[in-house]
């Protein structure tokens, strides 16, 4: 690590490479534990990303800030801008996960709000960057997972429970998740609870029970499940249901131990309310006043207007039920002025929905612009630029992959060399322009050529010099395949009248058929061919000779030929 002459700390990529690993497993433990401080080492990993210009650490480390913030009520406003931040450098990285990720939470928040066709709308953006058939990530059955508390807000308990059922399998097989035993206790004490509200089922409620216990190994899990405020809660409702009271009673004296002894988080306020929502309906006023003792002072932190709408509703329900109708008016003005909050609030949500597609569109127009530059960049680095043809470059490695499965699977490869007959005459009579627009005509057959057969591939090599390359064909194919290209060219009839042998631009063609061996590269082949095409050239003009290898004595195939051109 080093100094920079502006004071900013700055590292090699080894030592950032280490650095980073490290933080990684510090935040990833940190987040098992629902530890507050991660947020410190995310700004640390952040700052050294920055410096690294390490977009997918970025990406990384903005998310996490945000899911930090969310879980620990440091702030949506914070939240939703390293979402945003977030976001921008997930898409320049191409980490979908991590999009999918961001666009989950950021729904979970609207969600939050009571916005449901907007948190809907966000998720369903984040299942765009998932994929279904993907077990190797559980964000496409979090998704889902959420999906299904829309529907229970909604009231659809019965396509609740379809979205929840899809969402498991994706969550059980995850098991590298830092929340992996969180999130299955999540799903099955959800799923026990929507057999109970939809037909009264105690025996599959007491099955997804028994399930989640199996899936997540007793000796890693079970002893925590007497401190999950929403698992005490399930068993509350089935105690109630089965007529147990001393169980019961025992099991609502656990639950407000629980609820007194921890910091109530705001991803713990929806289930509070369904808790207390529960404990009306069993006219546990006791406890539902004690809990909302506990509850009214954290709401003074919450700046979300509808979770403390949907308190104060309840706690009118309540001063009704213990008749207490002059305490339960005041509150109704109450209801009303956080209405109004409400309605400021939803039109921030709806304005930051705007501004985060706003700034994910021009972010996308700026990767198509970088992407037709580096396509640009790319096809004039491997394309021939006056022939739109492969360049020699381009040529080099099409020929490496083609001699290795030649070699590999014992077929032939055949390498032609041609060139354009008395090119230079050409050149001299009608000038260097026409001279050009002669070589894109050859080049414009040569591609109607490669496109019309199979495994032929072409490459300008330089001046009026081309290469072609057959795979899998034997003497008389690779023959009759070079004559069919020679008469496409001569039936351009391109006159060139001071060449006294071809008065019409035609090409002479030097072949080398054989089968690879080890250790064979393009130039052992172009050796061969060029020997052949000098031949051709020495004998007669618009010829086609093929030969096995350099020996031209011996090796002269039986059916070469020496057609004149048309």
């Amino acid at each position: 690590m080093h100094e920079s002459i502006y004071g900013v700390r700055y590292m090699d990529k080894k030592s950032y490479e280490e650095r980073a690993a490290e933080l990684v497993r510090i935040i990833t433990e940190k987040r098992t534990d629902l530890d507050a401080t991660v947020t410190e080492d995310l700004e640390k990993l952040l700052e050294i990303a920055s410096e690294q210009n390490d977009d997918e650490m970025c990406g990384y480390a903005y998310y996490h800030l945000a899911e930090a913030y969310f879980f620990h009520d440091l702030g949506t406003d914070k939240t939703r801008r390293y979402l945003l931040e977030g976001i921008q450098y997930q898409e320049l990285s191409g980490n979908r996960t991590l999009v999918a990720r961001s666009y989950n939470l950021l729904a979970t928040i609207v969600c939050l709000g009571d916005n449901m066709m907007l948190a809907m709308d966000n998720y369903m953006t984040a299942l765009s960057y998932c994929d279904e058939n993907d077990h190797s990530t559980n964000i496409y059955g979090i998704i889902l997972s959420n999906i299904s508390r829309v529907y229970i807000k909604l009231n659809d308990k019965t396509t609740a429970m379809e979205y929840l059922k899809r969402a498991i399998p994706y969550i059980e097989d995850y098991r590298e998740d830092a929340m992996y035993e969180r999130n299955i206790r999540t799903c099955y004490i959800l799923l026990a609870n929507l057999h109970l509200a939809i037909n009264g089922d105690l025996h599959e409620a007491h099955k997804c029970i028994r399930h989640m216990i199996d899936v997540i190994e007793p000796e890693n899990g079970f002893r925590d499940f007497e401190k999950d405020i929403c698992f005490i809660a399930l068993e509350i409702r089935m105690l109630h249901m089965e007529g147990r009271e001393e169980k019961y009673q025992e099991k609502i004296g656990l639950l407000l131990d629980q609820i007194r002894e921890n910091t109530v988080i705001i991803d713990e306020l929806e289930d509070i309310y369904e808790i207390c929502k529960m404990l009306l309906e069993f006219d546990e006023l006791d406890a539902l006043s004690e809990i909302g003792a506990i509850v009214y002072r954290v709401m003074q932190d919450i700046p979300i207007s509808s979770v403390r709408l949907r308190f104060v509703e309840l706690q009118i329900e309540f001063l009704r039920k213990k008749g207490d109708h002059q305490l339960a008016d005041k509150f109704c003005g109450c209801y009303f002025d956080i209405s109004r909050e409400k309605q400021k609030s939803d039109t921030i949500e709806y304005l930051f929905a705007v501004n985060v597609r706003r700034s994910i569109e021009e972010l996308k127009k700026k990767q198509d612009s970088m992407k037709k530059e580096n396509d640009r960049l790319i096809r004039q680095a491997e394309v021939d630029e006056l022939t739109g043809l492969p360049n020699r470059y381009s040529l080099n490695r099409i020929s490496d992959d083609l001699f290795e499965k030649a070699c590999r699977e014992h077929r032939s490869l055949a390498v032609e060399i041609f060139d354009i007959d008395c090119f230079k005459q050409f050149n001299d009579t009608f000038g260097h322009q026409a001279g050009d627009r002669c070589l894109k005509k050859v080049s414009e057959v040569v591609m109607q050529f490669c496109r019309k057969h199979d495994h032929i591939y072409a490459a300008r090599y330089g001046g009026d010099e081309f290469i072609l390359m057959y795979l899998g064909r034997n003497d008389m194919e690779v023959q009759d395949l070079a004559e069919d290209l020679r008469n496409r060219i001569s039936d351009l009839n391109m006159a060139n009248p001071n060449a006294s042998d071809a008065p019409i631009v035609s090409i002479s063609q030097g072949i080398r058929n054989s089968v690879p061996r080890e250790g064979n590269k393009l130039w052992d082949y172009m050796y061969t061919a060029d020997s052949a095409l000098y031949q051709v050239k020495q004998t007669q003009r618009g010829g086609i000779r093929i030969l096995h290898n350099a020996s031209l004595s011996e090796d002269m195939v039986s059916v070469e030929k020496f057609a004149k051109a048309k």
